[in-house]
């Protein structure tokens, strides 16, 4: 199955899990003294579109998830990255978030997935506008970063996110998916 991913989001998602730009979290929503890896993830993930191929190789690390990620854009050299992964649950929902196993700073990312079937997986961003105004109404410790795209980062504790996204929910994410994967 050929998936179409719009070369923007591919460009979001590679800058939102590699390199930042979406909202940063100094402390993971789910307690690193308990991570979780959804079973159903591990494996190998692709999309392509044509111009762009995403790969993803999800691999168990302890009680944790370790992903690979590549970008290959047309014929140039692929773009790769290394990251932490920990799913949890709200509600009815599925969401991971990552780390960068290299990054100098760390920051975590939040994404929601769903499995649509075992072997396809849709990604959701946050929702940064509804991070961005949690931080500027001090619902959450925080402070803008980048004023010119708006881009949030939370300081407030794992404690104090993860009541956070069980009292939000599904709010929290982008209600429009990023894309899709498909297992290989």
């Amino acid at each position: 199955m050929t998936v179409a991913i719009p070369h923007g989001r591919v460009v979001l998602l590679v800058t939102a899990l590699l390199l930042g730009g979406c909202t940063r979290f100094e402390h993971p929503v789910i307690s690193e003294s308990a991570p979780a890896l959804d079973e159903a993830l591990i494996g190998h993930w692709r999309g392509d579109n044509g111009e762009y191929r995403v790969e993803l190789e999800v691999a168990r690390n302890g009680a944790e998830g370790k992903v690979r990620l590549t970008l290959v854009e047309g014929r140039k050299q692929p773009e790769t990255g290394e990251l932490r992964l920990i799913t949890g649950r709200t509600d009815a929902r599925t969401f991971g978030q990552v780390l960068k196993v290299d990054d100098l700073v760390p920051y975590w990312r939040v994404f929601r997935y769903q499995l649509d079937t075992p072997d396809r997986v849709t990604l959701y961003l946050d929702n940064l506008k509804f991070w961005t105004e949690a931080v500027k109404n001090r619902e959450l410790a925080g402070n803008m970063e980048r004023a010119e795209l708006g881009s949030a980062h939370i300081s407030a504790s794992t404690e104090e996110v993860s009541a956070f996204v069980q009292k939000y929910g599904a709010v929290i994410f982008d209600e429009e998916p990023l894309f899709e994967l498909t297992r290989e």
